[in-house]
């Protein structure tokens, strides 16, 4: 009988060491289980944030270079007011004079505005300030080819209305793809108007449409 309940009490022993093992084991795997829903979790949120930084600079570089805008916006270009502006090297009435513009209506690209002053540029690439009240949004453009034909029609083969030389402003009444509607005023205060093509002109964004 002794022999049995030693037998007895080994086999509870090792049960109960095969038990307490079984356990630890299954507190490790527990934890071991944790650990990895964590760091699934971490890489979760690192995927994600990784997603958030790469639109973040794909938004900024397609800023930076200025892609075609899907927004609708107010044209760039504006045109002088009066027959006598002035630019300046910077926006204030107190500013040295850069440049005296003495023609009506000559169309300059403006960049941004600060305090009611915009900062503009020529058709000959000079920049400076130009103060708002001086600045109109009539649409014109100016010839930048030696000469240009203004014709009757939207057509090489349309008649000849008058020839263009270069700095002629016109006013624009419209824009297609190659060509724009538009009139010249005359030394008498009449105007003549007609059809020319755009490639001779600068005051018209790249592929714009005015109608």
């Amino acid at each position: 009988m002794k022999a049995v309940d030693n037998q007895q009490q080994l086999n509870i022993t090792v049960i109960s060491r095969m038990i307490s093992l079984l356990y630890t084991v299954s507190q490790y795997f527990g934890k071991g289980a944790q650990l990895l829903q964590r760091s699934a979790a971490f890489c979760s949120i690192l995927s994600f944030s990784r997603r958030i930084a790469w639109a973040i600079l794909a938004f900024s570089f397609v800023a930076s270079i200025g892609a075609p805008s899907i927004f609708a916006q107010e044209s760039a270009y504006r045109s002088l007011r009066t027959d006598r502006a002035y630019m300046r090297t910077a926006p204030g009435l107190d500013k040295p004079v850069r440049w005296v513009y003495r023609q009506r209506g000559l169309p300059l690209l403006s960049l941004n505005e600060v305090d009611r002053w915009w900062h503009v540029r020529d058709w000959q690439g000079e920049e400076g300030w130009v103060h708002s009240s001086q600045l109109s949004s009539l649409r014109t453009a100016i010839v930048v080819a030696d000469e240009v034909s203004l014709l009757s029609e939207p057509s090489d083969d349309a008649s000849e209305v008058a020839i263009l030389r270069y700095q002629v402003v016109v006013e624009l009444r419209g824009c297609g793809i190659e060509w724009c509607e538009g009139g010249v005023r005359l030394p008498d205060g009449g105007q003549v108007g007609g059809w020319v093509r755009r490639v001779g002109l600068w005051g018209i964004q790249a592929g714009e449409i005015i109608e």
